[in-house]
């Protein structure tokens, strides 16, 4: 009895442990007008141990043609994340970052979509160990003023 105890609780932790130990996780960044991907943009990922965090460890990457960035979590797995994306402020809205934070536990798996709203003009479900950002583009007549005011 003890030894099927054991081996119950062995293959629990195994089965649920793994879970997100060796797991892999997508930032996606898109243009909000056309849901096409945004290539060549700086991601930050800065994952946070412990709870309240006691270490953190910050992973680098830059969007590939497909608007993706590609990251592994490690051994420990940690609590919780705050991703950036760092873009030109002349070409999109906003002040040249856009960040999302949450568990990992959420990210693994249901997804997180960094922006959502209801003008969007496409609906984009995120998949579960995906980070989606949406980013939107100046109008011509924006791109125009922010070149105007850029120093």
């Amino acid at each position: 009895m003890r030894r099927t105890c054991i081996a119950a609780c062995c293959l629990f932790f195994l089965w649920f442990g793994s879970a997100c130990f060796g797991q892999a996780f997508t930032v996606r960044v898109l243009n909000w007008n056309n849901a096409h991907p945004v290539p060549k943009l700086r991601v930050s990922v800065m994952l946070d141990y412990g709870n309240p965090p006691s270490r953190s460890t910050t992973l680098d990457s830059e969007t590939d043609t497909n608007g993706e960035a590609h990251f592994a979590l490690s051994d420990p797995v940690p609590s919780s994340f705050r991703c950036t994306v760092y873009y030109d402020w002349r070409r999109w809205k906003g002040s040249g970052m856009y960040g999302a934070n949450g568990t990992i536990d959420d990210l693994i798996q249901k997804g997180i979509l960094a922006h959502y709203s209801e003008k969007s003009p496409r609906m984009v479900k995120p998949k579960p160990g995906e980070i989606v950002f949406m980013i939107r583009p100046w109008s011509f007549c924006g791109r125009i003023l922010a070149r105007l005011m850029s120093p």
